[in-house]
C-alpha cells in the first residue's frame, strides 16, 4: 500500500480495507521516512512500514515476516520513532533500548516479532 494515491490517501484506504477485511495483512511501501506517518499507518492496521529505496533488499523478508504474523518497521523510521518516543513519556532506558534495536536492524536486518 502506498500512502499517496490520487483518489484517497493510503491511511484512509488502509482503514477501509481493515474494516471490511480485519485479517488483511498490509505492508506500507513508501518514500516517507517520517515517524508520524508510520505511527498513523501502524495504528490504522498496517503490519509493516518499509521504504521504497529498500525494496530489493528487504521486500521478500518483509513479506515473509508479515505472513508469519510479525511486524516490521524500516530501521531509519524506527530510529526516528525512538528519537520522538520521549514525547510519549518513555523512560531514558526505553529510548536507549529502542535506539539500540534500530541501530542493530540497520546493520543486520531481522524482523521484529
Amino acid at each position: 500500500m502506498d500512502l499517496q494515491m490520487p483518489e484517497m490517501n493510503g491511511i484512509d484506504v488502509l482503514i477501509a480495507i481493515r474494516s471490511e477485511f480485519p485479517d488483511a495483512r498490509i505492508i506500507v511501501l513508501t518514500t516517507y521516512a517520517g515517524d508520524a506517518l508510520c505511527k498513523r499507518a501502524m495504528k490504522a492496521g498496517a503490519q509493516a512500514y518499509m521504504l521504497k529505496g529498500n525494496v530489493r533488499k528487504d521486500l521478500l523478508d518483509t513479506i515473509r515476516a508479515v505472513r508469519a504474523g510479525r511486524k516490521f518497521i524500516h530501521a531509519e523510521v524506527a530510529a526516528e520513532l525512538a528519537t520522538h518516543a520521549a514525547d510519549d513519556f518513555l523512560s531514558e532506558r526505553e529510548i536507549e533500548v529502542l535506539s539500540l534495536i534500530a541501530r542493530a536492524i540497520r546493520t543486520s536486518w531481522s524482523p521484529i516479532s
